[in-house]
């Protein structure tokens, strides 16, 4: 992922009461400039925005510009990737925000540094409380760490970024769900926090082996849920955990420790498959066929609906091998899908974004208000985007209360329940509790001159 150059100018002071006095009135005084030169061309930061920006170490960024290229969502918090640094909004009650304490935002914060000062961040993802971001030399940690899932031993948690102590090589992929932390490096998978495997929780990444994954696969993807995870090896799908609602697609709902193989016979027999992920007791993946088709497969759980199947046809309670998702989907080639909680979603070759399954909290994005939603949409709908101003997704990541996308002109927008300020809108949920549809984001990163 590509970044720019960033022009910074830093105010530097021991944290004297006297020093925070004299920066407070300074913010004050650059904000009224920052007003003037950009009204009426670019969203405005909030005094909170700036506040929130002053670090313990008397720190304060003045000159942050960039466009998003990533945009991923937690469980009540969401995180930017803006120019190869990290932003954050919502919940951060475990220090998942990355500002070195535990006051959480609504609006995003940023950048996350301490260990990443002077890095660029690749790749980025977030769990229920924790987030993780590989730099081209490591992977970086912060926020709950009870079960391991900051990938360093014999600490609680922590509101800074901290290294994982393996060496994992070049990170290709990363993938965060509950409290796991998976990568791909070097053609492997690794997992860490709570595995899924034998290992159990652990404290350090694991290599995903053994089974039916033969020892010589190549990994190109890995996807990671609540009790069971799934990785893609040279174009065939493999999964391990828990089964008792089919989600390893094995064709059982027996629970396994080891890596299975997906039937690929079936609805998916003569595709290969390259993106897969796992959400609460089901998955998905994304095959290339016959005439260069891309479907969409799902396996696991339907109790929401979130296999995909459209009304007029079967509706199972779950299905152990994995089923096309119809509707709309049934023709439209995919590019990418993406699991959270109950709620599936997709974005097409042609950049349109669907979702399904749970929409209690508007998650799926299908709806204007609160009088006109579906609290489960059963086959994939076109996300609505009403005024807003997306032509295409370059992205949409969803978790169990909320999702995030990203155009491909770089702007982000948020939908679903903002009970901890994780939509990024100014006011938290006294000004939005939920939003039904995304919602522009309120872009500190690109607004500060």
């Amino acid at each position: 992922m590509a970044s720019r150059p960033m022009t910074r100018a830093h105010l530097h002071a021991p944290g004297s009461d006297r020093f925070r006095t004299r920066a407070a009135a300074l913010l004050v005084l650059l904000l009224a400039v920052t007003a003037v030169l950009w009204a009426g061309r670019h969203p405005q930061p909030t005094t909170a925005a700036w506040t929130d920006a002053v670090h313990a170490q008397g720190q304060v960024d003045i000159a942050v510009a960039g466009t998003a290229t990533d945009v991923v969502a937690g469980q009540d918090f969401s995180c930017v990737l803006v120019s190869g640094q990290v932003w954050c909004s919502g919940d951060n009650s475990a220090g998942q925000l990355g500002t070195g304490d535990t006051t959480s935002s609504d609006v995003f914060v940023g950048p996350v540094r301490g260990a990443l000062q002077d890095r660029t961040v690749t790749h980025l993802d977030a769990g229920a409380s924790h987030t993780c971001a590989a730099t081209d030399d490591g992977v970086y940690c912060w926020g709950l760490n009870d079960h391991g899932q900051l990938g360093v031993p014999d600490v609680a948690g922590s509101s800074v970024p901290v290294r994982v102590a393996s060496q994992l090589g070049s990170v290709t992929g990363i993938e965060l769900r509950g409290n796991s932390s998976c990568v791909v490096a070097g053609g492997k998978g690794y997992c860490w926090g709570e595995t899924h495997t034998s290992a159990g929780s652990v404290a350090a990444p694991v290599v995903i082996s053994g089974g039916a994954l033969p020892a010589s696969a190549t990994v190109t993807d890995i996807g990671v849920g609540e009790a069971s995870g799934c990785l893609t090896a040279d174009g065939i799908p493999y999964c391990w955990g828990e089964n008792g609602r089919g989600q390893l697609g094995d064709g059982t709902t027996t629970t396994s420790l080891v890596p299975v193989q997906v039937v690929t016979t079936g609805p998916m027999s003569g595709f290969a498959v390259g993106d897969v992920s796992v959400g609460q007791n089901f998955a998905c993946a994304v095959g290339s066929g016959p005439n260069d088709a891309e479907r969409t497969f799902c396996w696991g759980d339907n109790s929401k609906k979130q296999l995909g199947q459209s009304s007029d046809g079967a509706q199972v309670g779950l299905s152990n091998v994995p089923l096309q998702v119809r509707g709309p989907l049934t023709e439209i080639s995919v590019r990418s899908v993406d699991l959270g909680g109950m709620t599936a979603c997709a974005i097409t070759t042609g950049a349109d974004g669907y979702c399904w399954g749970d929409n209690a909290d508007g998650q799926a994005g299908v709806g204007y208000d609160e009088s006109w939603v579906q609290t489960v949409v059963d086959r994939p709908s076109e996300i609505t985007t009403g005024q807003m101003d997306i032509d295409q997704f370059a992205t949409v990541d969803v978790d169990s209360n909320h999702a995030c996308g990203m155009s491909t002109a770089g702007s982000v927008y948020c939908w679903g329940s903002n009970a901890q300020g994780q939509l990024g809108i100014e006011g938290g949920p006294a000004a939005a509790p939920k939003k039904y549809r995304p919602w522009p984001v309120l872009q500190t990163w690109s607004a500060w001159g």
